[in-house]
């Protein structure tokens, strides 16, 4: 059974941003029939610089680690991820990714393949 968090981030706060990417990331959870997913967002925080514990990365890496969480639905690869560091973080938990844009989907090896160049 798939157990999704969602994770929403934009560098510059504009709370609409952040509302219109958890509707659109709520409908791909609805539409692959995954229970309701935990919601963690950083709003006007930069994903090119390095994002501690004290983000709602940070939180939503820790309990991917402790397996609550098996997939990670976000709206694109560069609201998730900027580098191959933060993508290699991702594989290493075992998360799987989807996107809404379909960008990547490190459920499949193609999407994994393709997510290690956009990181790169």
């Amino acid at each position: 059974m798939t157990n999704p968090a969602i994770y929403v981030r934009q560098s510059v706060d504009h709370p609409e941003g952040i509302e219109r990417a958890l509707i659109r990331a709520r409908s791909l959870v609805e539409s692959r029939g995954w229970p309701e997913a935990v919601e963690f967002t950083d709003n006007a925080v930069s994903a090119s610089r390095t994002r501690d514990e004290s983000t709602n990365w940070g939180r939503m890496l820790r309990r991917v680690a402790s397996g609550e969480f098996d997939t990670i639905v976000g709206i694109d690869v560069d609201r998730l991820i900027r580098s191959t560091r933060d993508l290699n973080v991702l594989i290493d938990l075992g998360a799987k990714i989807v996107t809404v844009d379909g960008e990547i989907d490190l459920t499949t090896a193609d999407g994994e393949f393709r997510a290690t160049m956009l990181a790169g």
